[in-house]
């Protein structure tokens, strides 16, 4: 019952929302203009949507756990984060914050987790290593970091942020149901609850709402960290690699490795791999004139088809191409996408040519 009540709750509450963060946003100064550089649409857009989204699944989850009379101390830490990225990526989506600072302050926000005893020790169980736990820790704080920036760096089209977001949170529903963690089940359907009502206004034409940085970056968050946490929890349960944890990598994989191919890419042409620009991979489907729904459905689809494809492989016991299948896959799709463009381009130049020569002739 209160599973019903937190996801419905999260839902009205956004609804009631939607409106005053609309005039909000407009009052402060909250709008995303199509002038700047890298954008892809074309009408200024109220940058409110994680705002909203954060705010009423908070007031959700924290009514639900209140009247329980459940927390776990691990919450407070994480919410506590969570409010400052918000508060983080609305200053950044008003006033553009430096990145090195923001880089910074995500380096610090993990160290807090990871001080909390959230981090990657089911790693030395799992493939019955010894590593140090300042190695673990160490890289726990970097998976986090490099989450945060992942899910950051996705949210460039409408619904694909907010498709991946509601996708992941579903599946830690699923595991965290699966380890009767409750207070995770009301946390999860509250975001959902949420995102669906997000969806529908970042996918309409009338009253959009786009995500920002206050989104990307407390949701990405949130999303990294509970991942971690049941991986920790549903590995030490199992004492080896679960279906469990192997469908939180599943669907990480994606984010992450379009990041690291940007990244990448950045560095190899000298620049830092923080730069912006339109490399990413909802930038090379544009490029191939889909729309944004069109191009959401693409990347979507394509990796709930590789997700699918992973667990039938780790179901097998097909371990590592389970793990190497979406790495592997999204690299391929993204050189092709290249070639396409560089052909697009060719024959551009070929009718181009072919027109000035008729003219002349």
């Amino acid at each position: 019952m209160l599973n019903f009540i937190s996801f419905g709750l999260s839902l009205v509450i956004t609804i009631v929302l939607f409106p005053v963060s609309r005039k909000l946003a407009k009052k402060v100064g909250l709008i995303d203009d199509p002038a700047k550089e890298r954008k892809v649409h074309k009408k200024p857009t109220p940058l409110i949507g994680g705002l909203l989204v954060g705010t009423s699944l908070l007031i959700s989850f924290l009514l639900v756990s209140i009247v329980e009379q459940t927390f776990d101390p691990f919450f407070l830490i994480v919410i506590g984060i969570f409010v400052l990225y918000m508060v983080l990526g609305a200053i950044d989506d008003r006033f553009d914050i430096p990145a090195k600072q923001k880089f910074l302050i995500q380096i610090f926000c993990a160290f807090l987790v990871v001080n909390s005893g959230v981090y990657l020790q089911s790693l030395n169980v799992i493939f019955d290593l010894e590593l140090p736990i300042w190695f673990l820790q160490s890289f726990t704080v970097l998976i986090i970091v490099a989450g945060v920036n992942a899910y950051n760096l996705i949210d460039g089209i409408d619904g694909l942020l907010g498709s991946f977001l509601t996708f992941g949170f579903l599946w830690l529903l699923i595991v965290s149901n699966q380890l009767e963690n409750n207070q995770m089940n009301w946390l999860f359907l509250s975001a959902i609850g949420s995102l669906v009502v997000f969806l529908k206004r970042n996918f309409t034409r009338k009253k959009k709402i786009f995500m920002g940085d206050s989104g990307s970056l407390s949701l990405g968050f949130l999303l990294i960290v509970c991942s971690i946490y049941l991986f920790e929890e549903s590995n030490m349960l199992e004492r080896k690699m679960n279906w469990m944890s192997m469908g939180i990598l599943a669907f990480l994989m994606l984010p992450f490795t379009d990041t690291l191919i940007v990244f990448t890419r950045r560095i190899n042409k000298g620049v830092s791999p923080f730069k912006a620009d339109k490399t990413h991979l909802h930038h090379q489907v544009l490029n191939l004139n889909f729309s944004h729904k069109n191009a959401t459905a693409l990347i979507v689809g394509l990796a709930l088809f590789l997700f699918f494809n992973s667990m039938a492989l780790f179901e097998l016991g097909l371990y590592v191409l389970a793990l190497l299948l979406t790495p592997f896959c999204i690299i391929l799709f993204y050189v092709l996408l290249l070639r396409m463009k560089a052909f697009r381009k060719r024959q551009q130049v070929i009718l181009s040519i072919e027109k000035s020569t008729k003219v002349v002739g």
